[in-house]
């Protein structure tokens, strides 16, 4: 007798039914191997009660496998505090708790030392979701993300230890049942063979598998399936510049007296924006780039700025299979407040997004750089900054020799180490903002040369991205197709790997030639030689 259950209550209770025939099955399949196995029922977000029911384990087990988890599945607006800690709880105050009940809550100088827990195999399990999100589930993705940023953390403080964040695609078994089997199917995604995934499991436990800090286990792609390139909705991002105003990269480039924002570094935002609202795709072409006003860190300016993208289409131009050549495309501008209801506009561009870019091609006429880059250079290039040709300071002095300079071209070899800038935030997949800007050293060198007028730049017709620019080794940058204009030159400019590859091409690149902005050029470069001897 009693109430008629609700379907949702007779589900729950047949999967209950369910899973404890599938411990008896598990615990008596164990038996019969001469193993011996305790199953203990325990609220692992209770912590007295994970300590009581663990502790004859308490600093002697060796292993742990850390599988706990929950769902609560809908859409973001329509998640409560709750229901979020709900599917937070099992996986990270849940390890908490057991690591506590083990006595493996070491502190970072006996992890390293060595001298405190036994625990020496610590796996993790992660989902797909974490790498690729899924729709309904923001709260479980962060949950297993942070497990996975976790084992990194917990691998650099205890190099010595076995600490390994899986993330698991869909399993063809367990919570996966015929109906959600058949919807994966209908979606293309790959689900894993139960004993392939156990071999994988059981493969972390011995060398090299102990190496791994986190394996994907699945195919790479959304639980949503593969189903070509999926557009985003428009959004918008806020960033507040203050905090990177006194960063020394941002303070090595000074105009007049204060820094200035690199065209590269406002490139670099946009795409991030954009790729992080696309996962699984990176910029692959910029289109359009145009610089409207700028951002000077003079103290008077608003900082508080936003990026604006607009919602996700088909690249008509692309062609292809799905991956290859489909392709999406993104307008998107940084602006400030302002007047209008959308804000002043600083930076314009229109970003193209795939799967991967185009593979590198040979440069043409290799033989002839590759000689010119061969040979000793006609010119320090040093001297073009401390000369006040440029005017950057010695953080992004990255032109190291002048290999040929023309009447309309110039070729340079460029070397600048790495410099991340606020985590990351102003970088792309193929973007690096501080080695990109060397890029426009060039075009900026060759507009002086020709014109006799300081050139900084104001629009890019189109950058195709290739491979990355590569960090404190060496490449050349070659300044051609020069067409000099009333108002400053228009170049091509190709950033070329040691083996001869296009990494990156700017094509109509647009410098603005300014009359008093010279002066301010040798300004910054007096600026820098007197704090170098201060």
């Amino acid at each position: 007798d009693g109430p008629r259950p609700t379907p949702r209550q007779a589900e729950a209770a047949r999967r209950d039914v369910l899973a404890r025939r599938e411990i008896r099955d598990t615990l008596a399949a164990l038996a019969a191997t001469g193993a011996t196995a305790v199953y203990l029922s325990v609220d692992i977000a209770d912590r007295a009660a994970v300590r009581a029911a663990l502790a004859p384990y308490r600093d002697v087990a060796n292993a742990l496998v850390h599988g706990a988890g929950a769902l609560a599945d809908s859409t973001l607006e329509a998640k409560t505090p709750d229901a979020v800690r709900r599917v937070l709880t099992p996986k990270l105050t849940g390890l908490r708790n057991v690591l506590d009940a083990l006595g493996a809550l070491d502190s970072p100088e006996a992890s390293r030392s060595g001298a405190a827990s036994p625990l020496g195999h610590l796996v993790l399990f992660t989902s797909v979701a974490g790498l690729m999100g899924n729709p309904g589930q923001a709260d479980y993705a962060a949950a297993n993300e942070a497990l996975g940023r976790l084992a990194a953390g917990w691998k650099q403080a205890a190099p010595g230890r076995h600490i390994t964040a899986i993330d698991w695609g869909a399993w063809d078994g367990g919570m996966v049942d015929a109906d959600l089997r058949e919807l994966f199917r209908s979606r293309g995604v790959a689900l894993i063979d139960r004993a392939q995934g156990a071999e994988v499991f059981a493969d972390q436990f011995e060398p090299p598998g102990t190496a791994d800090v986190r394996l994907l286990v699945g195919s790479a792609e959304a639980l949503t399936g593969a189903g070509g390139v999926r557009p985003a909705p428009a959004l918008v991002a806020r960033r507040d510049l203050g905090e990177i105003a006194e960063h020394p990269v941002i303070r090595h480039h000074q105009v007049g007296g204060f820094p200035v924002l690199p065209a590269t570094f406002a490139i670099g935002w946009l795409a991030g924006v954009v790729e992080r609202a696309h996962p699984g795709l990176a910029v692959v072409e910029v289109r359009d780039f145009d610089v409207h006003k700028g951002v000077v860190f003079d103290g008077t300016g608003e900082l508080t700025l936003r990026v604006h993208a607009a919602a996700a289409e088909p690249d008509p131009s692309a062609g292809g299979p799905a991956g290859a050549g489909e392709r999406l495309v993104v307008k998107a501008s940084v602006r400030s407040p302002g007047a209008l209801p959308i804000g002043v506009s600083r930076y314009a561009a229109t970003l193209v997004l795939a799967a991967r870019p185009p593979a590198p091609t040979q440069v043409e006429d290799w033989s002839r750089l590759e000689a010119l880059w061969s040979g000793p250079g006609a010119q320090d290039g040093l001297e073009i900054y401390t000369g006040g040709t440029l005017f950057h300071g010695p953080l992004l002095r990255g032109i190291t020799r002048v290999l040929e300079r023309g009447d309309r071209n110039l070729v340079i070899e460029c070397r600048l180490p790495a410099a991340p800038v606020a985590h990351g935030a102003f970088a792309a997949t193929l973007h690096d903002p501080a080695l990109a800007d060397l890029l426009l050293h060039g075009p900026s060198v060759l507009g002086r040369w020709v014109t006799g007028q300081a050139c900084l730049p104001l629009a890019v017709g189109r950058i195709d991205y290739r491979a990355p620019l590569p960090a404190d080794e060496p490449f050349a940058v070659v300044v051609d197709e020069t067409r000099v204009r009333d108002t400053g030159l228009l170049n091509r400019v190709t950033a070329v790997g040691r083996d001869g590859r296009i990494l990156v091409r700017l094509h109509d690149v647009a410098m603005v030639a300014t009359p008093d902005m010279a002066a301010k050029f040798a300004e910054g470069a007096a600026r820098w030689a007197q704090e170098g001897t201060s």
